[in-house]
């Protein structure tokens, strides 16, 4: 056997047909009854499970049972924005969750959740606003040819800005390293990011500007600072109310940006 051997499958071309489609899976779960109500227009993806308690507590919700983790419709949206929640962390799955999403019919997606900071502006608690990521994860490479950034959608970008000011929310703008192995960041990488100006770094915002991309959805995300990586050492906020608190006005803002779009 070859040691050396590597990956060599090109990647598909993008009208290149695949074996199993999500709307094949969707079909699917609908022929099984598991599957019943409308698609909502947008859905917001949360990872902490505080943000689904925090929704528990203050909104009234329907839940979905078919995909991964939960998918909560806002019954104070008339049911047009979901929040998807507890379904784990990474490309890989915000990938496939997507995909399911959109050939349910959900047009627009919006990423909320944790981030590390790179640079000294950005501390635990602020927010961020990504309107590009650094492709440094696997799962773009199976929707589009490399590059090194994927972007969000500027709609998205400029609707959730207005909303974040409309809730007094103080926010910033910035890329995002977006990478699969979080204990593997080395001090080479960071400092090379730091020059370049990148904000944060996390690990879902590049596959999910990409997919949406190849699906013709609008996307977009937006982070709390949870740690920060700025010294070139690991530094971790301890005070959690004040994360929570931002995770929470967040969450409000997104709710905002997509009502009635």
């Amino acid at each position: 056997m070859n040691e050396q051997a590597t990956n060599v499958i090109d990647p598909p071309d993008q009208l290149e047909p695949v074996v199993l489609t999500a709307a094949q899976m969707l079909a699917h779960r609908k022929h099984t009854g598991s599957l019943t109500s409308d698609p909502p227009a947008s859905a917001i993806l949360c990872y902490q499970p505080s943000q689904a308690q925090y929704l528990a507590r203050h909104y009234p919700v329907k839940k979905i049972q078919s995909f991964f983790g939960d998918v909560l419709l806002l019954k104070s949206t008339r049911s047009q924005v979901a929040v998807a929640a507890n379904f784990g962390i990474g490309a890989p799955v915000v990938g496939v969750l997507v995909e399911e999403l959109a050939a349910w019919g959900v047009q627009r997606f919006l990423s909320v959740g944790l981030a590390g900071g790179l640079q000294t502006d950005v501390q635990p608690g602020d927010v961020v606003v990504c309107d590009g990521a650094i492709r440094d994860e696997g799962t773009s490479y199976h929707y589009l040819a490399p590059t090194r950034y994927a972007e969000a959608s500027p709609a998205m970008v400029e609707r959730l800005t207005r909303s974040l000011h409309s809730q007094g929310v103080a926010h910033t703008f910035g890329v995002s390293w977006t990478t699969d192995a979080p204990y593997r960041e080395t001090l080479r990488q960071v400092q090379a990011y730091q020059r370049e100006g990148i904000k944060t770094v996390e690990m879902e915002a590049a596959a999910l500007f990409v997919v949406g991309q190849c699906l013709e959805r609008q996307v977009g995300a937006a982070f709390v600072v949870d740690d920060t990586l700025a010294d070139l050492h690991w530094r971790h906020e301890a005070d959690r109310g004040r994360i929570q608190h931002s995770l929470e006005r967040l969450l409000e803002a997104a709710i905002v940006c997509l009502q009635g779009w």
